[in-house]
């Protein structure tokens, strides 16, 4: 019995060492994160204050280069500011109103188109081509749409076998395989414009309006007709198959 209460207090006394070495090891731990991130706010701190001098040294040096070259930037940098500079339009209505004014048909502003390509022959020279084959679609008319939606190619591009082909209009057609006509039934539907569509044409939305009411429309025709006018330009992934090559008045492709 005397030996338990000798053994007790000792016990006692080495869970409270035990206790107090814990709480002065977490506040070393504690401390030393306490001190490291300190550290490293002060380290940051000089590092953006030294940038800032180095930048400010650097355009000093730029300034008086361009100086002593004949040479600054500064009415580059005025212009820029005077045209970037935002211009707000005090309105009681919407801003459709206020940039138009009181017609709120923004289709109603679309005249007549801006893109035309009259030349395709000096168009073919003026750019680098971006394919061998490349052209401008046409949309055919309505009397001149074909059952398997054939449309009109203006040829910009041409390998070098077919260089007379350059500036002439052909016919284009998918391919009549199986997985490409899979693919082009899959596709092919009615165009028919919703009450929807309608009111988003007055907000200025562009919409197929040459397609409206076409029956069994194809993706080429699709691709010609997406535009209000004939300027979608595209390029042909071989193999690319040319018919009636030697026929003066009609190429198809």
């Amino acid at each position: 019995m005397t030996v338990s209460f000798l053994i007790l207090p000792q016990i006692i006394l080495l869970s409270g060492q035990s206790f107090d070495q814990l709480i002065l090891g977490l506040g070393l731990i504690i401390l030393t994160g306490i001190s490291g991130l300190t550290t490293f706010i002060f380290i940051r701190i000089f590092i953006n204050w030294w940038q800032a001098i180095a930048e400010q040294k650097r355009q000093v040096a730029q300034r008086a280069i361009a100086e002593n070259d004949g040479y600054s930037t500064d009415s580059i940098s005025r212009s820029k500011s005077e045209i970037l500079e935002p211009l707000f339009i005090e309105s009681d209505g919407d801003l459709t109103t206020s940039l138009f004014g009181d017609q709120t048909d923004v289709a109603e502003l679309i005249q007549q188109p801006i893109i035309i390509c009259e030349d395709p022959v000096a168009l073919a020279q003026l750019y680098q081509p971006i394919a061998l084959w490349q052209g401008r679609l046409i949309l055919p008319t309505d009397d001149q749409r074909k059952p398997y939606g054939s449309v009109f190619l203006q040829v910009i591009n041409t390998p070098k076998k077919y260089r007379e082909l350059i500036g002439k209009t052909a016919i284009l057609n998918l391919s009549t395989n199986r997985k490409n006509q899979f693919f082009v039934h899959a596709v092919t539907q009615d165009i028919k414009f919703t009450k929807q569509t309608e009111n988003s044409k007055k907000s200025g939305k562009i919409h197929p309006d040459r397609l409206k009411g076409w029956r069994n429309v194809g993706p080429l025709e699709t691709l010609a007709g997406s535009r209000l006018e004939d300027s979608v330009t595209v390029m042909l992934r071989r193999p690319v198959n040319v018919i009636n090559y030697d026929s003066s008045d009609r190429h198809e492709l």
